[in-house]
């Protein structure tokens, strides 16, 4: 992102909403991700902020039509439409749906 600095880039955790904090690990996990130390201290440095998945993003996501069949793709997508948050991927199967995307 313009202005920001080197270091900074390299340590977002990027694809995640506010946090995502269980897709950030997962991603960590599989080696796709560069944090600092932990997750939460990756996530927390990038100025993210977490977002606890509720019922009604639960609910939500069962709703989505059958467009992708990934279960945690479809709560981001969830999230992202009752939070007015933007998803950032480069998923194209998730352009389907009602959400404004950030590709990357």
């Amino acid at each position: 992102m313009a202005g920001e600095r080197p270091e900074a880039r390299e340590t977002r955790p990027e694809g995640c909403l506010r946090g995502g904090h269980g897709v950030c690990k997962c991603g960590h996990g599989l080696g796709k991700l560069r944090l600092p130390d932990t997750v939460e201290a990756g996530v927390t440095e990038s100025g993210f902020e977490k977002l606890p998945i509720t019922l009604r993003h639960a609910e939500a996501a069962a709703g989505l039509p059958p467009y992708h069949h990934d279960p945690f793709d479809r709560m981001l997508v969830a999230q992202a439409r009752d939070e007015d948050l933007v998803l950032v991927t480069h998923d194209r199967r998730l352009e389907h749906y009602d959400v404004p995307i950030l590709w990357t």
